[in-house]
């Protein structure tokens, strides 16, 4: 099993064989990776050409690497194939790289290239003897000199050869983050960052060209994108950090869903400053006579600027603060970091001073308050990044809501971010702002709220739904209110929703009377069959919909056939996700073999523990007693076998959350979906759950037969209240499929075919691979969302890892 605690053990015995050698004493001998080199060189690109056993010379982005038989090849990600995108570090001598290490990486946005400056001029640069082109668009970034580290981001040309997009001057301690070119910079980093509203999007998916404060963001495949405070939406908020594309734009490494702001931010190095302008990463604002400079900004500084959209969608520049406040220099005199509650805030906003635990201070219009689990609110614990000033007082860089626990299970004080749907019950006496009421629920809208009255004007007894924070008193701080129709929105009292078998049906004909579940059902000329899951034979299980009848009987609309296989007692894309104790664990290598864990919701489960199963064990070892989280498929037993089992701590964790798939037994019949429903789980267990205001629904609200996730939390009786029952759709025909299964194969290039599961999978460029919980790799849970067709192959139009690392 792959273990972290593995590792740092290894660690600790390499350490503690260079003391003994020190000591000059004895040791085992034992093979090492090789050391890395002082002056190293890396690169990181495309696989154009390798030899058939490694050990030769490779072409990587068009440049010549020698592996040889000490080289150490990491293959996680996928096999090092043609195609593939792999770093490499080594020594380059003649324009060569000898690698010690080769590693394969997601494929990336450009070619990336670590090492010296030996020459630059106004067409051509040479880093560790490798040369590249550069060009009129080269943006040459923190004034490379010759003699430094730079980093250098390429492109390949027609010809194999590199040009040049960008020239990064380093410092030999910002160099990135280690193994993952694409992972968050370290404190002191080039990086730019963008903060705006967003103004278009792709006519589909969030791959390609968006436009965020007049500025084109490029978002790859490769892209991390956080919605957990909220979808992306025209004219929400979003937090982009990347690197400049060269003509003026932003390449997209992370792209954060964020509160709706008022001053737009870029953040970067300075590459140029004058009456008009200011120029970041490439990346161009107006400056004018009322800019406000603060301090004295030199070209390749850090810095930051705060804007205003003009009406021709352009940046004006508001403020130029020299020394990103976003990013502190690290000193420990100057920095204080801190987690506490929330006991006073400003009468209003957030702007104006607060006391954390006793701690008084200030935060700004700068101050990034990231409320992505929850909203800000008296009680609520959070952690404070702030700087020392010369009066002695703390000003706010960063303030981060953390998940709060130890609530008793209220789940009014969670301050999560909601959305639900309901009927408007009251509103403010004149326009729209101030207090409504929506199903109950108290609404506090704010000249931030973005109020879609496209389907009918706001009123009294309309259909809205709503997005937003709930706060600790139950209220919602609304971001976005949609009027989804002027009716009430009720269903037809008597719509009926039925599933089970075929008991009785008329011979040779399906006009007249059936027999499904016990219930009289009657079919005629108007009612419409769907039998691509096989005929509408005895014993075939079936849903239907119709309306109930004076006398009792059902009048059927529709009659689907859903097959004999879709009760839901397993299967190898049943997704199960839950927390528990573990109750045993057999006495075999490995810990490998059948385990027992209570989940928190009281039963207890088989647990199937494979050699491939992930064990994280930061927090210490998994013994009996230890609470885990368990995540994993469910097998035609009942049982799970898992591909992760994480060690968690009570009282830092949300222990009483469970995640399931199962079929609707029964709906309450709300138009809301509030009320209790009854659902199967693939671990052969019936489940009830309730469903609130604040319950999700993704699709519409699901009816009996339907495929449905759970993500529920256990409350003090024992009960599960949902927060999210979301619809899945069913496969076969043609039509949408999803479902989370472990990877069998799947190709280097992420294009092609793959195997997840028991189900054949094709990916094109198309598909939105999402690795932000971690890369693909043979065992690694996977989500797919796509297209099923009449072969049976997937068409996946999404694949997302589901945080296995």
């Amino acid at each position: 099993m792959k273990n972290k605690r593995t590792i740092i053990g290894m660690m600790a015995w390499l350490l503690a064989f260079a003391v003994l050698g020190l000591m000059g004493l004895s040791a085992p001998v034992m093979a090492a990776p090789a050391a890395p080199l002082v002056n190293e060189t890396e690169l990181t690109g495309p696989v154009q050409m390798r030899p058939t056993d490694s050990v030769g010379d490779w072409t990587v982005a068009g440049i010549t690497v020698t592996v040889n038989s000490a080289t150490v090849i990491e293959e996680r990600v996928g096999p090092a194939l043609v195609g593939a995108w792999v770093k490499v570090e080594g020594a380059a001598s003649g324009g060569v790289i000898t690698a010690h290490r080769l590693k394969v990486m997601p494929a990336q946005a450009s070619v990336k290239l670590e090492g010296m400056l030996d020459a630059l001029d106004a067409t051509s640069a040479m880093v560790d003897g490798i040369g590249l082109g550069v060009n009129a668009a080269t943006l040459l970034a923190g004034g490379p000199t010759v003699g430094q580290p730079v980093e250098v981001r390429a492109a390949i040309q027609a010809d194999g050869s590199l040009l040049a997009l960008r020239i990064q001057s380093q410092t030999p301690d910002t160099g990135g983050n280690g193994d993952d070119p694409s992972g968050p910079p370290e404190l002191g980093n080039s990086e730019t960052e963008l903060r705006g509203v967003i103004q278009s999007l792709p006519v589909s998916g969030t791959v390609g060209v968006w436009q965020v404060s007049g500025i084109t963001v490029t978002v790859a495949m490769t892209t991390e994108i956080n919605t957990n405070a909220g979808p992306i939406l025209v004219g929400g908020w979003i937090k982009v950090k990347g690197a400049g594309d060269g003509s003026g734009g932003l390449m997209a490494r992370e792209a954060k869903v964020v509160d709706t702001g008022t001053v737009h931010k870029l953040a970067g190095i300075l590459a140029e400053l004058t009456d008009t302008r200011v120029t970041i990463d490439g990346i161009t604002v107006a400056v004018n006579s009322a800019t406000v400079i603060d301090g004295a900004p030199t070209v390749g500084q850090r810095v930051e600027v705060l804007s205003q959209l003009q009406a021709d969608e352009t940046l004006l520049a508001v403020k130029i603060n020299a020394g990103q406040q976003g990013d502190p220099a690290p000193n420990p005199d100057g920095t204080v970091e801190f987690v506490g509650t929330v006991e006073i805030l400003p009468a209003s906003g957030l702007v104006g001073q607060w006391v954390v635990s006793g701690q008084t201070f200030t935060v700004t219009a700068t101050t990034e308050v990231d409320q992505s689990k929850g909203a800000v609110a008296v009680g609520v614990r959070v952690k404070v990044h702030a700087v020392r000033e010369s009066d002695t007082s703390l000003t706010a860089v960063e303030i981060k809501v953390l998940a709060n626990g130890g609530s008793g299970g209220n789940d009014d004080s969670s301050g999560n971010y909601i959305k639900f749907t309901g009927l408007v019950e009251s509103l403010p006496a004149s326009g729209l702002i101030g207090e409504w009421v929506v199903a109950g629920r108290t609404i506090s809208v704010t000249a931030n709220t973005q109020i879609d009255e496209e389907d009918a004007a706001v009123a009294v007894g309309v259909l809205v739904k709503v997005e937003g924070y709930r706060l600790a008193d139950g209220t919602v701080r609304a971001q976005e209110i949609e009027v989804k129709s002027a009716g009430n929105g009720q269903p037809n009292e008597g719509t009926v929703h039925l599933v089970g078998q075929v008991e009785a049906r008329p011979d040779g004909t399906l006009l007249g009377t059936w027999t499904i579940a016990g219930r009289t059902v009657e079919v005629v000329t108007a009612t419409v069959f769907d039998e691509s899951h096989g005929p509408a034979a005895l014993g075939v299980r079936v849903k239907v919909e119709g309306t109930e009848q004076a006398d009792g009987s059902v009048l059927a609309a529709q009659i689907k056939t859903l097959g004999n296989d879709t009760g839901g007692d397993g299967g190898s894309d049943s997704y199960a996700k839950f927390k528990g104790t573990v109750v045993s664990i057999p006495a075999t290598p490995d810990r490998v073999g059948q385990w027992q864990i209570r989940e928190n919701a009281g039963v207890t489960l088989t647990i199937n523990v494979l050699a491939e199963t992930y064990m994280d064990e930061t927090g210490g070892p998994i013994v009996v007693g230890s609470f885990v989280e368990v995540e994993g498929t469910v097998a035609a037993d009942g049982s799970v076998v898992a591909a992760k089992i994480e060690l968690k701590i009570p009282g830092e964790c949300d222990c009483n959350e469970l995640e399931f798939v199962g079929f609707v037994d029964s709906a309450p019949g709300s138009a809301d979906g509030q009320g209790a429903w009854v659902i199967r789980s693939g671990m052969g267990l019936t489940r009830t759950v309730i469903a609130d205001a604040a319950t999700q629904f993704k699709s519409g609200i699901p009816v009996a037969g339907d495929r449905v996730e759970v993500h529920a939390t256990v409350q003090a009786d024992g009960s599960l209240l949902a927060s999210k029952i979301n619809k899945e759709s069913e496969g076969g025909g043609g039509g949408g499929v999803e479902f989370t299964a472990l990877i069998v194969s799947f190709p280097a290039g992420l294009v092609g075919t793959w195997q997840v599961g028991d189900k054949t999978v094709m990916a094109s460029n198309g598909t939105n691979f999402d690795q932000k919980d971690g890369p693909f790799a043979v065992g690694v849970l996977v989500e797919v969302k796509g297209m099923a067709q009449a072969d049976g192959t997937i068409v996946a139009q999404r694949i997302e890892s589901k945080d296995n690392n």
